[in-house]
């Protein structure tokens, strides 16, 4: 049944969830730590095809991605990764960063 208002909308399906979470809990975990590798395998593949600027290191552990111009509005990369955000952490770099190793970069 759905609900006009926000605010019992919200607590009927606060309500759900948590039900459906308590009967189904090893199949949601699950399907979070699959979704969390996948994720994982998504930025590795992606930064695999990247290397260094300057000097062509292509090794992903030592890859830095330097904001090009200094803005309040410009998304830290790492964040976006963490958040879940892959294609967004990916436009990013492609607009307004530039790949470098961590030794050129510093």
């Amino acid at each position: 049944m759905a609900y006009k208002d926000p605010a019992v909308r919200k607590a009927k399906h606060a309500e759900y969830s948590k039900k459906f979470y308590e009967a189904n809990k090893a199949k949601v975990i699950e399907a979070n730590r699959l979704r969390r590798i996948a994720r994982k395998n998504q930025w590795r593949e992606f930064k695999a095809t990247l290397k260094c600027a300057i000097c062509s290191e292509n090794h992903t552990s030592t890859l830095d991605f330097h904001h090009i111009k200094r803005s309040p509005h410009n998304k830290k990369v790492n964040r976006l990764v963490q958040d879940g955000r892959i294609k967004s952490a990916m436009e990013e770099i492609r607009k307004y960063c530039v790949v470098l190793c961590a030794n050129c970069h510093r």
